[in-house]
């Protein structure tokens, strides 16, 4: 765990580096505390987690006006494995301009929205409210895909990393009909959150 205490609460981090973007997730969050989380433009949300008589502190969102990170995802034990209690400091959603992505900590099955409107100006808070895996109705303005591990199969298995994205049906979670299957590459679109996430987020800071 990366912690440090001050007034008695410890400020627990983001640490741990299964996704290209978790890195700059990370640098940024290193940023906005050594700027006392004050930065305009840029808002900071924290959650606190106590355990007997032990405090926790943690980020839980960082917003701006072109970009979001929400913060929930295991990176271990909080205390130690007896105390049930989580280390949830990771990321586990980023929004950018036209993308979206939600990750888990055994690396399976992510979730992948694709802006496809033709107004991201007008569209973009309808778009940054689509949940990555519920049914939305806002069929006209995203492409969902979820994590396969094989380009010509559904097979999904937890714990097990999914290097390749199939595109899904609507806004219902289905797979389209094979002959449909649209298949994008997960390294390369992670790739793409990680540099515009440190192009115009962390060089900025």
């Amino acid at each position: 765990m990366s912690c440090s205490s001050s007034s008695g609460i410890t400020f627990v981090r983001p640490r741990v580096d299964q996704y290209p973007f978790d890195r700059a997730c990370r640098k940024i969050v290193e940023k906005l505390e050594e700027l006392q989380w004050e930065v305009e433009g840029i808002e900071v949300s924290f959650r606190d987690i106590c355990i007997g008589d032990k405090k926790f502190r943690q980020v839980s969102s960082v917003k701006g006006a072109e970009f979001s990170l929400l913060f929930s995802r295991n990176q271990g034990a909080l205390v130690d494995a007896r105390s049930g209690a989580a280390d949830t400091a990771a990321v586990c959603e980023v929004c950018i301009p036209g993308h979206k992505v939600r990750v888990y900590e055994d690396m399976s099955c992510p979730f992948y929205l694709r802006y496809i409107g033709k107004d991201w100006s007008k569209d973009k808070k309808r778009f940054e409210a689509i949940s990555c895996f519920a049914q939305s109705r806002e069929t006209a303005l995203f492409h969902r895909y979820t994590g396969v591990a094989d380009p010509n199969s559904i097979s999904i298995r937890a714990g097990e990393k999914s290097p390749y994205l199939l595109r899904m049906k609507g806004g219902r979670g289905e797979l389209l009909e094979k002959e449909q299957w649209k298949v994008l590459s997960t390294d390369e679109i992670f790739a793409q959150v990680q540099n515009w996430l440190e192009e115009h987020v962390l060089n900025a800071l």
